[in-house]
């Protein structure tokens, strides 16, 4: 990468947050973009947060197996391994508060002493860095130096396929489940309850992030992809009528983030790019007001 991306002295930081199912590598291909299109004179130190422990580690003894034995498996077993870990990362996994302490933490120990932090979310992602700027406010913590998040293709108000496979959708299923999970003690695809339309989940983050009026304080970008098939436009656009943060783009759910090596344009992240030459990036002002924090907190809305 070049010299002012990814650099660890910079005072300005982008966190990634992959969605469901997602990992570390998730925005890789959108960081390599990044390295090469880079036009802000600003360096700039690139984090990778993951929820998820790496399931598979697949190792092929090649001894005695012919060349082209090995290719067939190594293409079978990089497909499998990856639908399976989809599948039990999706299945029994832990609720998204859990996901928010560990984003908190993993910012308290890696960037909190970053003078800039951007936070950029893909699906899940968005709805885990959102309930952390929430809880940010809710323990008093000063959010003004998340100068920017952007969500990638995030159902803000859930999603319909969510609806159509979560457990608790089906009645029969869903008591049966109850029974069997306070019996094993332990639950199944609560992350993909808490993403059902209208989960009680949503309802209360939607709640909490207006009561804290967090948008007075970070950028709020919304980047929508037109084939999604995941999430519908107006649950990634939260806001229809913010027409100034909101940006649809002709892609599908995953490719929305995912640039090819031979792309020398690529319109989602490119905006992207664009908006931080936007964002005030001084912040001698900033850690003036901090000693005022009581003021800072005085001027929010007392609604909550």
């Amino acid at each position: 990468m070049i010299k002012h991306i990814d650099d660890p002295n910079s005072d300005n930081c982008i966190v990634f947050i992959h969605g469901l199912g997602g990992g570390s590598s998730t925005f890789m291909s959108f960081s390599d973009y990044l390295s090469r299109k880079w036009n802000l004179e600003f360096g700039i130190l690139l984090k990778f947060f993951t929820y998820y422990k790496k399931i598979f580690n697949i190792n092929l003894f090649k001894k005695n197996i012919g060349h082209n034995t090995i290719r067939f498996l190594i293409s079978i077993f990089t497909y499998i391994p990856g639908v399976l870990s989809f599948i039990i990362k999706a299945i029994w996994s832990k609720r998204n508060t859990h996901n928010t302490d560990l984003l908190s933490k993993y910012i308290e120990e890696n960037c909190f002493d970053k003078k800039n932090i951007i936070l950029v979310a893909h699906s899940m992602g968005g709805i885990i860095a959102r309930q952390y700027l929430v809880k940010c406010r809710k323990n008093q913590v000063d959010i003004r130096k998340f100068k920017m998040l952007v969500t990638y293709a995030t159902p803000h108000k859930g999603s319909h396929i969510a609806n159509y496979i979560s457990i608790k959708n089906i009645p029969l299923i869903n008591s049966i489940y109850l029974k069997t999970s306070a019996f094993l003690n332990y639950r199944l695809s609560p992350q993909i309850g808490d993403l059902s339309n209208f989960s009680e989940f949503i309802e209360e983050l939607d709640k909490d992030w207006r009561d804290f009026n967090i948008e007075k304080n970070v950028r709020f970008l919304r980047i929508i992809a037109n084939f999604d098939s995941v999430v519908k436009k107006e649950s990634a656009q939260l806001h229809e009528d913010d027409f100034e943060n909101i940006f649809d783009y002709d892609y599908t759910h995953s490719s929305i983030i995912k640039p090819k090596k031979n792309n020398n344009s690529f319109p989602p992240i490119d905006k992207f790019i664009e908006q931080l030459n936007t964002i005030d990036l001084e912040i001698d002002e900033y850690y003036e007001e901090l000693e005022e924090e009581l003021d800072y907190d005085s001027n929010e809305d007392d609604t909550y």
